[in-house]
């Protein structure tokens, strides 16, 4: 193997800004999974992921210049002054410190279960309630700058039904170095898009094009139906507004969400219990993935074990190295 080699995906994303390109970690490990280019590469393969990338990259840097757009534009600082006027919130927002106030009582309000009531002004309102109403105009907000609102959807359900969201990724950009805990337990969450629409809205927390992802999404999940089943369920954002690249690498991305989703819950389903019960619950719970008998059930997850061992990346990228070597 000649000519410089990149290590690590560090490296790589290292040389690719030298190169002038702006990337994410994620974004640069799903194109070389979809290329099949795997760690150490030399520069002849960093060109092929280029090729790769270039199309996306162009793409991404129209999107964040129309984002930029509009977000410097008066309609937008309108749209958000609207939206605080409707919140009952001052003209540029409530402090950071209310906000910590108000998310303290989110928090306490999950613990005790003791329902709070919020005044901002002159209005009182259940805090739920002014939660939920705060997800609702965040996610009209959201509409304006292309960022899919689904999590704000389940967000103003949650609370609309008598359910609490804690809202962790929103805390996490009042406060990086804090923890939300569970049982004891440190909850790890990223703040996510819609958080920062959010934090926006309720402090005037400034949105970066940097920060902000726009653009088609795909999304896929499992969910339990009133029966006691359940449902898998596709999420299409935007997908006319994609390039047929976009749309392939959407596509392969399903494909994997789906095969990771069958893979883990499988290995992991009720390994406490008889295979006989395993067999039962499964059936119930994911109808369209039902095994005609418990042994069946028993060799596909021997059958998933076995690929999992044999599709290890460090197993693929040595297998990949002396390939090399040899060559």
């Amino acid at each position: 193997m000649s000519g410089k080699v990149y290590d690590s995906i560090g490296e790589v994303l290292t040389e690719l800004q030298k190169r002038g390109y702006t990337l994410e970690r994620k974004q640069v490990a799903e194109a070389m999974s979809q290329t099949d280019l795997h760690c150490p590469l030399s520069d002849d393969e960093l060109d092929e992921l280029l090729l790769y990338l270039a199309p996306q990259q162009q793409e991404t840097d129209i999107r964040r210049a129309k984002l930029n757009k509009v977000l410097s534009g008066g309609p937008w600082r309108n749209a958000v002054v609207m939206a605080r006027q409707r919140l009952g919130l001052p003209k540029a927002g409530v402090s950071p410190d209310e906000a910590i106030a108000l998310h303290d009582a989110l928090l306490d309000e999950a613990v005790d279960g003791c329902p709070r009531v919020v005044r901002i002004g002159t209005t009182a309102k259940s805090l739920r309630q002014y939660w939920g109403e705060l997800a609702g105009e965040a996610r009209s907000l959201c509409l304006w700058i292309s960022v899919d609102p689904q999590l704000l959807d389940k967000h103003r359900i949650k609370f609309a039904t008598g359910g609490c969201d804690l809202l962790v990724g929103l805390r996490k950009i009042l406060q990086p170095e804090g923890q939300v805990a569970c049982n004891g337990q440190p909850i790890k969450y990223a703040p996510r898009d819609t958080d920062r629409v959010m934090a926006h809205l309720l402090w005037g927390m400034p949105l970066s094009t940097a920060q902000i992802t726009t653009g088609p999404r795909i999304g896929f999940t499992w969910e339990r139906l009133p029966s006691g089943g359940g449902r898998h369920h596709e999420r299409a954002f935007q997908l006319d507004k994609a390039t047929p690249s976009e749309l392939r690498q959407l596509r392969d991305q399903l494909r994997r969400m789906k095969r990771d989703f069958y893979h883990n819950v499988l290995l992991n389903f009720q390994v406490d219990r008889p295979w006989k019960e395993r067999w039962q619950n499964w059936n119930h719970l994911f109808p369209d993935l039902a095994f005609p008998s418990s042994d069946a059930m028993r060799k596909a997850v021997s059958d998933q074990k076995q690929k999992g061992q044999s599709g290890l990346p460090k197993e693929k990228a040595s297998a990949r190295q002396q390939t090399k070597t040899k060559g």
